[in-house]
């Protein structure tokens, strides 16, 4: 990939982390006004118990991660000069600490299994500490890694398995395979960065060298260079993996003004198809946030009403759900901003927020904090 595109595809991940810090929303949502029937209202008794709201004490709320389970979610804090990674139990109001560190804490993974995280801690500005954990905090593995930015791509199926991208300060870059289960790393040259798992295969694009198109084919490969590659698409513009499930982002050359997001199984056959309108920025495209449901299947992302340009759009979002068993579409809120998501496995509930701060009921459209106020104590 040309280091150009890769500089500015690296930035726009950065860009959005940075600006999580900038932006707060307490607006409820617009739910959707089609009808719940019977069914839906009573899938997870989690929706109608009160929250009790998150309290660090004198520490400061740093953000949420993800769900442990229905009703228990991950965050992390800082209190005197301490940075810790603690569960949460929504409805109980029961903390635990899961990990302390002397250094920042710069992301957390939660493995979909659920049973591994992954913690990243910066001890300087040019390095990296990663650790792996149970669900108790106890570690399993830990190394440390040079680099300016870390990229984590951890095996969905197969939490032994993972790719750490290594990025030094000039944009060059190290891949490394991290097995876990004989807790080897080495580097693997011949892949490309931003690459995702697919069982034991590896999904990447690659980029013409002299090309500054932000358009690539999408190749299936694999550790072992000497196995074959297959060629799966061309020109797409972005791609990820939900369970045995390859989604690819194409913007049609008859139609620029939507995205097309194509969902194909293992065997590259086409099994649903979401299009919607697209917002153009810069030189490219945005991509609203989404989510994908495991337990449920279920593609969840926000849509614009119409196209337009990030600079000049002003008139919301949706959003909506996707079922990949039976391809139907669901609007579930109305006039809601495109905002990180994470939602829990019974669907209902998803954390919400450029920190994951709010809870975000997708049957009434509530948007509360997750966090107690202090303000008026």
């Amino acid at each position: 990939m040309r280091l150009t595109v890769k500089f500015c595809i690296l930035m726009n991940v950065i860009i959005i982390l940075l600006l999580s810090g900038c932006i707060e929303k307490s607006m409820d949502a617009s739910p959707s006004p089609e009808p719940l029937n019977k069914s839906e209202s009573n899938e997870s008794n989690s929706v109608n118990l009160p929250v009790v709201p998150l309290d660090v004490g004198s520490g400061k709320f740093e953000k949420s991660y993800g769900w442990l389970d229905d009703q228990t979610i991950l965050y992390s804090y800082v209190d005197k000069g301490k940075y810790y990674v603690s569960s949460y139990e929504l409805y109980k109001g029961d903390s635990e600490i899961i990990f302390a560190s002397s250094t920042p804490i710069v992301n957390v993974i939660i493995h979909p299994m659920q049973e591994k995280l992954l913690i990243h801690t910066s001890p300087s500005t040019h390095g990296a500490e990663v650790f792996i954990t149970d669900a108790q905090g106890d570690i399993s593995f830990s190394t440390e890694i040079e680099s300016y930015e870390l990229a984590i791509e951890w095996n969905k199926k197969d939490a032994t398995q993972m790719f750490i991208t290594a990025f030094y300060e000039d944009w060059t870059y190290d891949i490394h395979h991290l097995d876990l289960s004989t807790n080897n790393m080495n580097k693997v040259p011949h892949l490309e960065p931003f690459m995702k798992w697919l069982g034991n295969s590896v999904i990447e694009q690659r980029w013409n060298e002299n090309d500054e198109a932000f358009f690539a084919p999408l190749w299936k490969t694999f550790i072992d260079r000497d196995k074959k590659t297959e060629l799966l698409k061309d020109e797409v513009y972005r791609f990820d993996v939900f369970s045995d499930y390859l989604m690819v982002i194409t913007i049609p050359k008859n139609n620029q003004t939507v995205f097309e997001y194509q969902f194909f199984d293992l065997s590259m056959k086409r099994k649903n198809l979401l299009e919607k309108p697209n917002l153009t920025q810069y030189a490219d495209w945005l991509i609203p946030y989404y989510d994908y449901n495991v337990a449920e299947n279920k593609f969840i992302t926000f849509a614009p009403e119409t196209h337009a340009s990030v600079d000049t759009y002003n008139d919301g979002f949706k959003l909506i759900e996707l079922d990949l068993d039976d391809g139907k579409e669901k609007e579930l809120i109305v006039d809601i901003d495109n905002q990180p998501i994470s939602c829990a496995a019974s669907g209902n509930q998803c954390l919400y927020g450029y920190q994951l701060e709010n809870l975000l009921n997708l049957k009434t459209g509530k948007i509360e904090k997750i966090m107690k106020d202090n303000k008026a104590e």
